[in-house]
Formats: C-alpha cells, structure tokens, sequence
C-alpha cells in the first residue's frame, strides 16, 4: 500500500472512539455499535481533507470500524480487498494499543452495564481518600463537561442533562473545528506532523471530561486521555513492527530543567535592570523553552505530539519507539549542550531513557486473558519510578566535569555590565541579551510557529514567531483562540500562569519616587518600590512560594486503589497508567497556572504579583498583608478543587513567606524563601511566615503555623487594629505586650516579672475590662509564637503612610 501509515495510525489512535460521543449524547444509534458510528464520523469529517488519499482515508475508517473485533472477523469482512493482510496489520496495531489502553482503566472487578451519561472523576478526590492504604469510599467530586482551556472547578454533583447537553454542543462545534481545518490543506500537505497537532489540540479541548468509558466507579480516564495513548503506544507499534524491534517495549524519556528559580531570581539586585519586569521575562522563557524542548525532539525524529506525555513545570516526558533510543539520545544530547551555551550555564537539562516492559515477553494478549494480562502489564510503574528516581540522582551527582565549557583558556573573557558573569560578549552576556530581546513582548500574545520550534530560536522572539498564514501555531493563553484560528492552524495551547500589576498616569502622579522609577509610561508595570511605597500601613513588601507536598508521591506511587463491596464481595481495583500519569499532571498543572491566576485577576488585582507558576508550585510577590489573605485563599481552593475535607488532610499545600524591603536584592529573599519552605517541609501542610529580614542577617526569626491559626489570627489581628483605631488602646501598649511576650518565653524569673507588669500597663493605660480579658487570654496563649505574631502583625496594620 502506497500510504503514510504512520499518519493513518495516529489519527485512527485518536479517533478510534469518537462514535461514544453520539452515545453521551444520548441520540438514538439504532443499535449501532461506537465503533460504527466512529467510522462513520470519520467518513463525514475527513473526506474533504484534499491530502489525504482515498487509501489512507479508507484506511483510518477501517481502524475505527474494526477496532473491536477479531483478526478472523476483520478477515471475512474485508476478504474482497486485495491489500486485506496490510490493512490487517494496522488495524491491530490500534487494535492491541487500544487493548493496552483500554486496560489502564481496571484490572479487576465486574464489568457492568456501560451508563453513558455519568460525570467525569476528579481523580484528586479519590487520591487524598486512597492516599495511606490505597483505599477509597466513592465520596468523589467530578469535572462539568467543559472546554479544556475554560476554568472547571469540580463539584459534588453533576446534572446528568448537562453531561449530554454539553456532548450535544461540543460534537457540533468539534465538527465545525475539523471542517475549518480543510482550508489549510495545501499546508498540511508538506507537513502533517501539524495536522496530527492540530487533530489532538481540538480532542483535547473537546474531550477531556468526557469519560472515555461507562462501566467502571471511578471514571478518571477522559476519551482524550484514553486516545491519545492508544494513538502514542500503536504509533510505537507501528514503526517497531516494521524494524522487527521489541514491539512489548517501549522507550521513555523523562527530562527536567534544573535551576529554573536559580536563574530566574539570581541576580536581581539592586543594579540590575528593571528588575521586577526582568523577572517576569524570564519565567516567559523558560515556559517557552520548557514547551520547545519536547516539540523540537519529536520534530527531529518525525513523530507527532501524541507521543508527548506532559511537558510543564520545568518537566518533560516522552514516549518513544524502541527504534528510536539511540537517535533520540543524540538530540536530547545537543539540545542539553546548546541550552548550556546559550543560558550561559545557568539553567541546565538532565534526563533518562528508560526501557518500559509493558508484559510478560512470553504471553500475547487475547480478549479471553484480558484480566490475568492486565495485571502483568500494569506492572510498569516501576519503570517510571525508577526513571523519575534516576532523574533526581543526576541533579546530586552533577559536577563541574559535567559542566560543558570551552577549554580553551587563552579566549578573552569580560564581566556581563548587567548580571555579572564571566562572558565572551564585551557588554552583556548572551542570556542578558536574550532577555532585553523578550523584554517588552507579553506571553499571553505569543504566537509560535510550530515548524521554528527549535531551542537555537529562542534567542529572539522573531525567530520564533508565526509572520505567514496558513503556519500551525502554538498558543499560551487561550483568549487568543477566536484571535487567531481563522489565519492560522492552532497545534496547542500551554497556558502560563503570571500576572503583573499595570501601573497608570494617575497612580504615578501621586508617587513620591516617580522621578527615578524605571518603569514610567502608561501601561507599564508597578515595581516592588511602587508596591513598597502604596502601602497604607507598615511600608513593606511579602515574597511568597506555595509548594504541592508529595508531589512525587502522588504522581509514581499511590495506584494501583481498590474498593471491596461488603454486600457483592466485588473488588473494584484501578491500576498505575500512562493515561492517568498525563491526567493528574495536567490536573495540577491547571490549577498552578490557571485557577490561581484566576484568584489574583478576581480579587487581588492591584496587590499581587505572580512570578512563576507551573508544574506544583507558584511564586508571587506584593502587598505583604494581602498575601496573607491570598496564601489563605489558595489552601481553600485547592481543598474545593481537589474535594478534600478539612479534617482529613492527606494531599497540602505547604507555604514560605518572607516580609522584606524593597530594596533587599530579590535573590537574597529567595533564598530565604527557599530556605524556610525547607523547614515547613519537614512537617508540611504549614505556612513559615519570617520576620522583616534585615541587610546582613541570615538567621531565621518567624513563625511556623498552620493555615486554620494564621486564620484565627487574622481575626485577632483586625480586632486589635479596630481597638487601636477606636483609640481603645495605643500601638505603645502593643509594643509592651510583645516585651512581656519575649520574657514569657525566655521562663523562669522573667516569666514571672512579665505577668506582674502586664497587669500594671493595662491599668496604667485604663484599658477597658474586656478588652483587658482578650489581652491577658491572648498572653496566657500556650503557643507564645502565635501571640507575638499576632501582637506584631497588629502594630505593622495599625502604622499609618502617606503615600
């Protein structure tokens, strides 16, 4: 057969079960399999793509068609076909990748009578239950039918007309989609690896909470989630079967960026330029480098996106041909050297290749085996243990004999004028130059081209950018969908999570430092001076980090759960797999760069930087009162989006919050920030609040507290600032409480001096005698860390600037 089989083989993968969105949108099928419906969706939205030839096209219809039953049958079927054996051949590579994929889903318990319109399960809701003994009660929450990109909080209940009236919207509009794509056929021509891009962005958009089975409790595989593995795994088939490699084994490449917050805050001090907006430019790119990374590898061994498993949060993760191990060593080898070379060292990529044994070498699949077989394949989570294992070990075993460097010492070497460092360049450094080459280009309009997806180009947006129509782009805020969709093919979008305060004419009026600010036009960005000086209390600035605790806990080692039935002794048990992998990636991911954006652009709108988000954590900076509130605010909202219960609190988020000056060098803050989140780890699920951090101090002077007290203080906090307002009390009586406090906790004598000259301050300074009650009980508070956080916090609300 004169076709591209890889290109039938990959979209077949993909849309092997379309036909189940007829099914959940409950419209009569006349008794009409999925199967057949698929092929028929196939034949109505791929016949008019002009590049495709009729073979191939009869190819793909085939594979949906035939999918689900038996070589014996297709052979009856198709025996008037004069390439039956070849046709045959591809139809089973879908047909065992899709058995494979299928299998992610259970490997034990009753299969039931499939209910189509059933929600999708957010899968943090069973892992926080599943998270001490693999166990689970069905007390889920789930996903509304909705647009990937669209915010989606989970809830406890969903209508199941909503289910199928979002199908009934979402098949017409994945249609509409497709047929867009028909007027980009010249192009797809010449490149069909951004066809496939394409294909999967829209099963992405459309289908990722739709559930991609209706037999099991737990429905955490979405049809996108499931395709996309059955299109990766039989596209590996594919090219393995034909080189007569290993088709039982598949090759994983796991890779992540080191010194990501390193680089991104190194430096930054007070004679670096604009310092804040530098910031931000660089967490831009190392988003867009993160999402080059994989795309360049599948380019250069022409595979397509479906064979990415995630890339984001500094992390990628591949899957790849057998055939392709040695080849793609090579590339990651000289993308890991050029990353080195152009960010000057200060960033740098580690990765492993690993072999995953999906069986028992001696056992073939068959439907009559299925579940002893699929206890046998689902043992590969330890192949992604170790390979996640292996990953962490190369970041401590990094030397400077790693480092690659130019060795010969007779070059002449200069100081970077902006960061510092040793550069051949005579002004600034190469990466330096790259960033004032990004400094003025926001994220969020980013178009890139995906064919100049290659690390080199990053060293200038132009580069990259997307300048002819009819080029696939990659997008980074989804706003810009209906922007561009009609000029250009969209093969993805990766959503970033930043945001930055615009600063105005009429806020900089009022500014006493306006006339040597860096940033002064409209429509620029406020720094962390601006910040500093529109403070209405205490003039100071809070630099927080929220982290996912046990984020590799959660992602390589809580499945397989199960749930036994007291009543049917029926044991419902759900295995580790690359489908589920992907999802809680994409899960956290989601809620690190969308839903907390979200938070900030709702309610935090002129107090709150966001730095960095990504992969399982975020970093942000501003008004050091309100991201007291905001931290809180978070912990809330991801207890909501997970369906955790307050008071069992498996899966937490652990905070670092540092109170400075402006005018500290922002790398020395992160370091304290880093510092302390080492410190709440030990115990997790806390927030480390430090104490105003002076020049050249490096002792750790804070609180440790958990978020249900930093709440309860808050409280006390805005009670005493009342009392101050009311002139109730004075800020000088504050000032003596937290001395007597600081003799309370030093004991003995001093303990004793400080309960006798409480009571003569509260007299001396006629203090009401309820008032007086709060302040003795707040005193006598077991936790004395608490109360002078609160008595402290309390005298920095009450202090009164002028702007």
């Amino acid at each position: 057969m004169n076709i591209n089989e890889k290109l039938c083989v990959a979209i077949g993968g993909l849309f092997h079960d379309i036909g189940k969105v007829l099914r959940r949108s409950r419209l009569k099928s006349k008794g009409k399999s999925h199967s057949i419906q698929s092929e028929k969706y196939v034949k109505d939205y791929f016949s008019n793509i002009d590049f495709l030839k009729d073979e191939e096209l009869e190819l793909i219809e085939y594979i949906a068609r035939y999918h689900h039953v038996s070589d014996e049958n297709i052979s009856k079927a198709l025996k008037e076909n004069s390439m039956m054996e070849e046709v045959l051949k591809y139809i089973k590579y879908v047909k065992k990748a899709d058995g494979e994929s299928a299998g992610e889903r259970k490997i034990e318990g009753k299969n039931k009578r499939s209910i189509e319109d059933n929600p999708f399960t957010n899968m943090l809701s069973l892992m926080w239950q599943a998270f001490n003994d693999r166990k689970y009660n069905s007390n889920f929450n789930y996903f509304r039918p909705n647009i990937f990109s669209r915010l989606n909080m989970p809830k406890k209940y969903i209508e199941k007309e909503e289910i199928s009236s979002y199908v009934n919207i979402m098949k017409n509009e994945l249609g509409r989609d497709l047929d867009n794509l028909r007027q980009y056929n010249e192009r797809f021509k010449e490149h069909e690896d951004e066809f496939v891009a394409c294909l999967q962005y829209l099963m992405k958009e459309y289908t990722s909470y739709i559930t991609s089975c209706g037999k099991e409790i737990v429905r955490d595989i979405s049809m996108y989630n499931h395709s996309v593995t059955t299109a990766a795994l039989a596209l590996c088939r594919c090219i393995d079967e034909k080189d007569k490699q290993r088709i039982n084994e598949y090759i994983l490449l796991h890779g992540r960026i080191y010194d990501i917050q390193k680089y991104i805050y190194g430096d930054i001090n007070k004679r670096i330029e604009k310092p804040l907006r530098r910031v931000l430019t660089r967490s831009n790119i190392i988003s867009i480098l993160n999402t080059i990374i994989p795309y360049e590898i599948i380019q250069e061994l022409k595979l397509y996106t479906t064979n990415i498993l995630f890339c984001g949060g500094g992390t990628f993760s591949l899957l790849l041909p057998k055939k392709y191990e040695d080849e793609a060593e090579k590339i990651i080898e000289r993308i890991k050297k050029k990353v080195a070379e152009i960010f000057e060292n200060k960033i740098y990529i580690e990765y492993v290749l690993k072999t995953i044994n999906v069986r028992d070498k001696k056992k073939e699949y068959s439907y009559k085996t299925h579940k002893k077989y699929m206890k046998e394949f689902y043992e590969y989570k330890k192949d992604f243990q170790k390979a996640n294992n292996e990953l962490n070990q190369k970041k401590y075993n990094r030397s400077i004999y790693l480092i690659d460097f130019n060795k010969n010492c007779k070059e002449e070497y200069y100081k970077c004028s902006n960061c510092g460092i040793n550069t051949k360049r005579r002004d600034k450094c190469s990466i330096c130059q790259i960033e004032e080459n990004w400094m003025d280009k926001d994220i969020y309009d980013v178009k890139i081209a995906y064919e100049k997806m290659r690390v080199e180009n990053i060293e200038a947006y132009e580069k990259l950018e997307a300048t002819k129509k009819g080029q696939t782009v990659i997008l980074f805020d989804e706003k810009n969908i209906e922007k561009y969709k009609d000029k250009y093919p969209i093969g993805g979008i990766y959503p970033v999570g930043k945001y930055s305060i615009p600063k105005s004419n009429e806020l900089c009026k009022k500014c006493s430092i306006k006339d040597i600010c860096d940033e002064k036009s409209d429509g620029k960005i406020l720094s962390l001076t601006c910040i500093e000086k529109l403070s209405k209390n205490e003039r100071l600035v809070a630099t927080a980090k929220i982290d996912l605790d046990d984020m590799a806990f959660l992602m390589y080692y809580i499945y397989p759960v199960s749930k036994k039935d007291k009543k049917s002794k029926n044991v419902e048990k759900y295995p580790f797999a690359i489908s589920r992998l992907a999802n809680l990636a994409d899960l956290i991911n989601v809620f690190f760069t969308q839903h907390l954006v979200s938070v900030v652009k709702n309610k935090y709108t002129e107090d709150i930087f966001i730095l960095y988000s990504g992969g399982d954590d975020i970093l942000l900076t501003g008004n050091w009162e309100r991201v007291y509130d905001f931290v809180l605010e978070i912990n809330k909202t991801f207890n909501r989006y997970i369906g955790q219960k307050s008071e069992k609190r498996n899966i937490t988020l652990t905070s670092s919050i540092v109170l400075h000056k402006a005018t500290r060098p922002f790398n020395m803050v992160l370091k304290e920030v880093n510092r302390n989140m080492s410190l709440a780890k030990e115990t997790k699920n806390l927030v480390i609040i430090n104490e105003v951090i002076q020049e050249q101090e490096s002792r750790f002077r804070g609180i440790c507290i958990n978020y249900k007290n930093l709440k309860k203080a808050k409280k006390i906090i805005s009670k005493y600032t009342e009392w101050i307002e009311e002139e109730k009390i004075s800020r000088g009586l504050l000032y003596d409480l937290v001395t007597i406090m600081n003799m309370r906790k030093k004991g003995g004598i001093e303990a004793l001096k400080g309960a006798s000259i409480l009571n003569y301050i509260l007299e001396k300074n006629e203090v009401d005698i309820d008032i007086s009650n709060e302040i003795k009980a707040l005193i006598k508070e077991k936790e004395i860390d608490l109360s002078i956080f609160i008595l402290k916090t309390a005298i920095r609300k009450s202090k009164k600037e002028e702007l």
